[in-house]
């Protein structure tokens, strides 16, 4: 059975995943800024005096995330919507789209975690070998998610840090200065023969990591910015805490295909090691809007009639609001957004984003593999009622799909 088959199959019985309890919107009660406690889990900013002049600095590069979260997504991710919605307690800060399957349920302590739940479940099914396609790719250097924190005071309670995300475009095992970045290739090459440079090496703890940035990381003009940013992160009991930029791109490379992750609001926390040299764990958190999480769909590589069915099954799976502020206190607006969780740990790495000159190392990104492209498939419309007919769906495509 090749992949869109395969995809085909899983996806039409997705409703299997989604669940059969009951919704009742009268069972929602306004508990207000004071009764709700929205981002549980969220370790707090520690009361650790602050003057600016902290000069710590440490880098790692993300390993080992998990797609394929199996039961373990209860306890992965935060609180976000400040409600605990069980069987017996069905309530949250909004009704989902489609009240007949009933309301999404959290995790252990409320955790939201709908796409880990669910979603990516499917995912893992349908892209055979996701999880270690994409976790080879980032151990390649091909994308590789990069953590940098700095003004920071070396300890494991920090109320002020800067904290960098980057996506690599290329990794070595040899140190910055004999390798150059090649506009031709795309990569990084060594500069004694000119031969692509060797991948970072992950054998040990102590092996050599270096990792090129891409340039789509900053802002352009002089003065190039990072857009994934957070001047005023901290660090609480050893974890490291940063607030997602609303809006913002992080790029999955999954290595025959990417995804852009576009979060309007969420957190990324990694946990210290004992000897601060490596992330012993750590996850992202937050509400991804299903119009954003659509448009992700075709360069992953869930293409034809798989991207249709998922399109309805994205909308049915929401389960929390895309913006928290915009709750009302009624639980009658409808959800907008998936809560998502994902789990990960971390290296020790070098990061390279500027040469002496103040000029970014790479000047042209490798390109991002897009699998329904690189196949040669079209889109579909999927809100076309003939598509629909071909597809196997029943009704009318959801409101909220929206896509060309």
């Amino acid at each position: 059975m090749n992949r869109l088959a395969t995809a085909i199959v899983f996806v039409l019985a997705c409703s299997a995943f989604i669940g059969c309890s009951v919704y009742d919107p009268g069972l929602i009660k306004d508990e207000g800024n004071g009764g709700r406690k929205i981002n549980g889990g969220l370790p707090p900013r520690p009361n650790v005096p602050d003057d600016g002049t902290d000069t710590g600095t440490a880098s790692f590069a993300i390993t080992n995330i998990i797609v394929d979260q199996k039961d373990a997504w209860k306890n992965v991710g935060l609180n976000l919507d400040g409600f605990d919605t069980t069987e017996t307690n069905p309530v949250g800060e909004c009704k989902p789209p489609d009240q007949s399957q009933g309301v999404p349920l959290d995790g252990d302590n409320g955790i939201d975690n709908q796409i880990g739940q669910k979603l990516l479940v499917l995912v893992n099914a349908l892209i055979p070998g996701f999880q270690v396609h994409l976790n080879d790719a980032h151990k390649r250097g091909e994308g590789t998610i990069l953590w940098e924190i700095s003004e920071w005071n070396g300890t494991a309670n920090d109320s002020k840090v800067r904290i960098t995300i980057y996506v690599a475009a290329d990794g070595t095992s040899l140190p910055a200065d004999e390798v150059h970045w090649d506009d031709a290739t795309r990569q990084l090459l060594q500069n004694s023969d000119d031969m692509p440079a060797p991948p970072p090496d992950y054998s040990s703890p102590s092996g050599r990591r270096t990792f090129f940035v891409r340039a789509s990381n900053f802002t352009t003009g002089g003065s190039p910015t990072p857009f994934l940013l957070d001047t005023n992160g901290y660090v609480s009991d050893g974890t490291m805490v940063f607030r997602y930029p609303s809006g913002k791109t992080l790029i999955i490379n999954e290595g025959e295909g990417s995804l852009n992750l576009r979060l309007s609001e969420g957190f990324l926390l990694a946990k210290f090691a004992p000897d601060f040299k490596s992330i012993s764990s750590g996850f992202l958190a937050g509400r991804f809007p299903v119009t954003d999480l659509l448009e992700a769909g075709g360069s992953i590589g869930i293409c034809g009639c798989a991207r249709c069915v998922i399109e309805d099954n994205v909308y049915t799976l929401a389960d929390v609001l895309s913006a928290e502020s915009s709750y009302d206190g009624t639980g009658n607006q409808d959800c907008d957004a998936l809560s998502i969780g994902i789990p990960y740990d971390g290296v020790a790495a070098d990061i390279e984003t500027v040469d002496k000159n103040g000029a970014l190392f790479v000047t042209r990104d490798p390109r991002l593999p897009d699998f329904c492209v690189d196949m040669g498939m079209t889109n579909l419309n999927c809100m076309m009622p003939d598509v629909r007919k071909m597809c196997g769906l029943v009704g009318p495509a959801p409101a909220a799909s929206g896509l060309p």
